[in-house]
């Protein structure tokens, strides 16, 4: 067995049959909560995440896929996300019905 602190990750290798302890993803829950948490993580990164969860999606240019972004949304609707995410980087948001250009 293996001890876990809050914020860990315990994973079983059934081929070494050895435990393992790892970060667990911040944002696990955000399918459930909406909350998510990125700290220094590369845009690219936080758009797949959001992209999971919203109908709608963002999309990137590929020269803006390794900006790195430190924020947390609460429950935001995905154009408020958009918005904040233009704001912090100085981009421009291009609003469409389906995807959300960046």
């Amino acid at each position: 067995g293996i001890f876990i602190k809050a914020g860990g990750k315990g994973v079983y290798n059934k081929i070494s049959k050895q435990f393992s302890v790892e970060v667990a993803d911040t944002n696990i829950m955000a399918y459930a909560n909406r909350q998510f948490v990125f700290e220094e993580t590369d845009l690219q990164t936080v758009v797949e995440q959001l992209n999971a969860i919203y109908e709608k999606k963002i999309s990137l240019s590929e020269n803006l896929k390794n900006c790195r972004l430190t924020v947390n949304f609460q429950n935001e609707d995905i154009d408020t996300i958009a918005d904040i995410i233009a704001e912090t980087l100085n981009l421009t948001v291009i609003p469409g019905e389906q995807i959300i250009t960046l």
